[in-house]
């Protein structure tokens, strides 16, 4: 057991440990899990937030990432038992990497998670980890010493359970500038939002089936966008803006 950091200040950037860390795990696994957000300075969004979860992201300490396994853009993802390999994997070498923490959001109804200051996994009640279910991610957190260096990430990868196997396509290029769009817009990117959302299993008006992709933003589309983003602890306004958009992996974030 160690102590957990928790958030420790503001990073001025992305930490080279961290990042070194995800991109081994993205190419040596082919994309089939991938970077889903690391540093980013923002304050925790949304209704439900309650006293203990008030604050700054973190984030915005340059020691977290969000991994996912979506089939995107490009990137072939992987299954759930292939996540769970990732997340056995990761508790595994946790001292050598330096995780201090780690939420599976798609365990159960609510979600779980591993910290070090208990060595063990925690499942959460409903509502404690907003969004459990929906997310195709794991999250996790390194300590200072190991997201600030990344002279250890090539001795821990040899473990690491996921191989790329048949060479895929290279991923679609990422757009060069993002257009925001929000209720009333049509086009691609109202398109590629509604597509994330239907993937991850967000409903139509009826909650019977799953939201059309049909490039219209729409009432029903505007809903499910301020859903996702309460969920997220991102800026509930209904616009599927750079911070949005990258967070669902339409753009580099």
């Amino acid at each position: 057991m160690r102590d957990y950091t928790g958030f420790d200040g503001f990073a001025t950037g992305k930490q080279p440990g961290l990042e070194a860390f995800v991109q081994a795990m993205a190419t040596q696994s082919g994309l089939r899990v991938w970077n889903n957000g690391t540093f980013v300075k923002r304050k925790k969004r949304g209704a439900n937030n309650n006293s203990k979860m008030s604050g700054w992201s973190i984030h915005s300490t340059g020691r977290a990432c969000d991994l996912s396994r979506r089939a995107y853009h490009g990137r072939p993802g992987c299954s759930r038992a292939d996540m769970l390999k990732v997340a056995d994997w990761l508790v595994a070498v946790a001292d050598d990497i330096g995780l201090e923490y780690l939420a599976d959001y798609e365990y159960g109804d609510a979600g779980r998670g591993w910290k070090c200051d208990r060595d063990d996994w925690k499942v959460y009640r409903p509502g404690v980890i907003k969004g459990g279910g929906w997310g195709d991610w794991l999250h996790f957190e390194l300590d200072p010493q190991h997201a600030s260096d990344d002279s250890w990430v090539d001795g821990v990868m040899s473990s690491f359970p996921l191989s790329a196997g048949t060479p895929k396509p290279a991923p679609e290029p990422a757009p060069a500038v993002w257009v925001s769009c929000r209720l009333g817009d049509e086009g691609e990117n109202v398109r590629q939002v509604q597509q994330v959302l239907h993937d991850l299993g967000f409903k139509n008006g009826s909650n019977r089936k799953l939201l059309l992709v049909d490039g219209d933003f729409g009432a029903v589309t505007d809903k499910r966008v301020r859903e996702y983003q309460q969920q997220h602890d991102l800026i509930v306004d209904g616009i599927a803006g750079k911070q949005t958009a990258g967070h669902m992996g339409l753009i580099d974030s």
